[in-house]
């Protein structure tokens, strides 16, 4: 477009100085000639053209004015289009934010809702476990203690068989005894037998039969001796365990002979036997069963 302007307004020049210069020599001819026509007619044609000039310039700036307000309003209703739809396009994303907004709302309340209640069921579960705690630690009480009775009820089942082992015996030296009624070791073994569960004055009786029947019988002074003490007969202890430390002594066991000795002595001043000596009793006991109190 811009070089037809230029083209155009080159012609325009042209035609300008072409009236311009018809105009000069019409008026040279009409000098020459005398003849005033001569001047008019360039006159009149550059007239005409200058018009004819002008028109074209101002068709040319309409058409150039009408081309721009049409490139302008193309542009106008274009930016109308774009705004619009730049605006449905906000409009569509501001919708569509509210939407996913909406949903993200109502996730997190049910989110927190499902919390809510997790929560809830942890409070109940930590319940649970306080609870089954208490019951272990309960039950834990509740079996040690059954440990203890089942050991205190087995221990009581040994010592009720050893008894009744003990009273099978007496009852086998019963029998011998009725042969044998002049047996000293009979009547020891079964006052053995009586210590042994307990029953300290018939075995202090079988005792006394052994020694009426075997004077010099040392176990049977030395276990009433020590029995004679446990029953509050002090007096009558030492004198059986001074009587037990001589045979003893005559007999040369000078380990039962030290025993009865510090034994008697311990008494005389009225001092409690020492361990050394009660193990030794223990063990001239035959082992003597410590379930006294069964038939006290």
């Amino acid at each position: 477009m811009e070089n037809q302007q230029a083209n155009n307004s080159s012609l325009s020049t042209i035609l300008d100085v072409a009236a311009v210069v018809g105009a000069i020599g019409g008026s040279v001819a009409s000098v020459v000639t005398q003849q005033v026509a001569f001047a008019a007619i360039p006159l009149s044609a550059s007239i005409v053209l200058n018009v004819v000039n002008r028109r074209q310039m101002m068709t040319q700036t309409i058409a150039t004015q009408q081309a721009t307000q049409n490139a302008i309003g193309h542009f106008e209703q274009l930016s109308q289009q774009q705004i619009s739809t730049l605006q449905n396009s906000v409009s569509e994303l501001s919708q569509y934010q509210q939407e996913y907004l909406s949903q993200l709302d109502r996730q997190i309340q049910g989110q927190q809702t499902s919390f809510e209640a997790l929560s809830e069921r942890l409070g109940s579960v930590s319940e649970q476990v306080a609870d089954l705690q208490k019951s272990s630690a309960n039950l834990t009480k509740e079996t040690q203690q059954l440990q203890e009775d089942t050991q205190s009820l087995q221990s009581h089942h040994q010592e009720m068989e050893a008894i009744v082992m003990q009273i099978r015996e007496m009852q086998e030296i019963s029998q011998k005894m009725v042969n044998n009624p002049n047996s000293a070791e009979f009547y020891f073994n079964r006052g053995l037998s009586h210590e042994r569960i307990g029953d300290k004055n018939r075995a202090i009786d079988d005792y006394a039969s052994a020694i009426r029947l075997d004077p010099n019988f040392a176990p049977a002074y030395h276990h009433r001796g020590i029995l004679s003490n446990e029953i509050g007969h002090r007096k009558k202890a030492i004198d059986d365990l001074r009587k037990a430390s001589q045979l003893y002594f005559g007999q040369g066991d000078i380990e039962n002979y030290e025993v009865t000795k510090e034994l008697s002595k311990n008494l005389y001043e009225l001092r409690s036997p020492g361990m050394k000596g009660q193990e030794k009793v223990k063990t001239l006991s035959s082992n003597t069963l410590l379930v006294g109190g069964l038939f006290s």
